[in-house]
């Protein structure tokens, strides 16, 4: 396990803290919506149960809210089983997956699990290179992945990069559009995958309620696709994937939106704060359409964890070649951001300390 991986409690103790503000793993720092919090306490109650193996409440206000059927959705114990139920259905070992890093890692792992091998060009300028994607597609290749907004960048792919990619992917090349942090992307270019589902291409579209939700520790996710997909997805299925607590609460969630677009504006807000520190710092990021922060720290990556967790403040170093230095940060709340500025400032003068030392060799 990383350090930044560790819960509050291990992370103080480790560096002899009184407090600590996480910002590595994108979580809603404003938590559930009052609602879901009202349904996990009457579920709690029934907890002696199985969970409902059908979910057709939440399926139906899926339906609603996406203008689909019933039958093109699938639920899952969070975006992450639904990635590996899709690796372990749309693919086996010898076949090539091609996407594009870095990007969001359980796509990748569940594909090389089943022996696929994965073609992973390099971003472009921090965003998705559609024609790197489609140079890598070969006879071999049965599946391209795209995390639109993609984490680390915080980036989209606009329509008109997605229409003229779909006009030359073959359909049998299954496309997954992870779409985790879709509710905070403000680009009025982007387009869910969602459309070019609607549209009969071979698409499977991942979503979560742990982000915007605020439903990361019950994990709770869902996928769209055609129903002869998700009627193959399903074989790979457990009975029993989704806990009765996640399931009430995804579906009191979807209720509360109210709740969902305080968190969005909250997280604008925010995120414009993060921006102004960090230009009176001095440190490169890339403008993002999610609720973190891709931030050069001008060291390489651990080395500026380590000085950042000191200071009380823990972020997700990269290492992707290219990315050596770079990190990415969740947008916590008001005082929250403030303390990781706070502790930049302390990063800054450990640079110029160092760039100081340098010159005098």
């Amino acid at each position: 396990m990383q350090k930044f991986e560790l819960t509050k409690e291990e992370l103080k103790r480790l560096y002899g803290l009184d407090s600590v503000v996480k910002l590595s793993f994108n979580e809603n720092p404003f938590g559930p919506s009052p609602k879901a919090i009202d349904a996990i306490t009457r579920a709690a109650y029934n907890c002696n149960l199985y969970p409902d193996p059908i979910g057709r409440e939440l399926k139906e206000k899926l339906s609603v809210l996406n203008e689909i059927d019933c039958e093109d959705i699938i639920l899952g114990n969070g975006a992450d089983e639904i990635l590996d139920l899709i690796a372990r259905s749309v693919l086996r070992c010898g076949d090539e997956v091609i996407t594009e890093v870095p990007t969001f890692e359980t796509f990748i792992a569940s594909s090389e699990n089943v022996g696929a091998k994965v073609i992973k060009p390099i971003l472009k300028e921090h965003r998705f290179d559609i024609d790197a994607i489609l140079r890598s597609v070969t006879e071999k290749t049965k599946a391209i992945y795209i995390c639109n907004p993609n984490n680390p960048t915080g980036t989209v792919i606009k329509r008109d990069e997605l229409d003229y990619f779909f006009d030359k992917i073959d359909n049998d090349i299954c496309v997954i559009f992870d779409e985790a942090y879709i509710d905070f992307v403000d680009d009025s270019n982007y387009v869910s995958g969602l459309k070019y589902l609607k549209e009969g291409n071979n698409v499977i579209v991942v979503r979560t309620f742990s982000k915007v939700y605020g439903l990361a520790g019950l994990r709770a996710g869902y996928a769209i696709a055609s129903p002869e997909m998700i009627q193959t997805l399903e074989k790979y299925k457990l009975i029993f994937n989704e806990n009765c607590l996640a399931y009430v609460a995804a579906c009191a969630a979807l209720d509360d939106e109210e709740f969902r677009e305080m968190v969005i504006k909250e997280n604008r807000s925010n995120k414009k704060l993060m921006y102004e520190g960090l230009d009176v710092l001095g440190f490169e990021y890339v403008p993002s359409e999610t609720n973190f922060v891709l931030v050069n720290a001008r060291l390489e990556s651990y080395e500026a964890f380590e000085v950042l967790a000191k200071n009380g403040v823990i972020i997700k170093p990269i290492t992707v070649d290219g990315y050596g230095t770079w990190i990415r940060v969740t947008v916590g709340e008001h005082k929250e951001v403030l303390k990781f500025l706070e502790a930049m400032g302390r990063l800054g003068e450990c640079i110029d300390e160092k760039i100081g030392l340098e010159g005098r060799v």
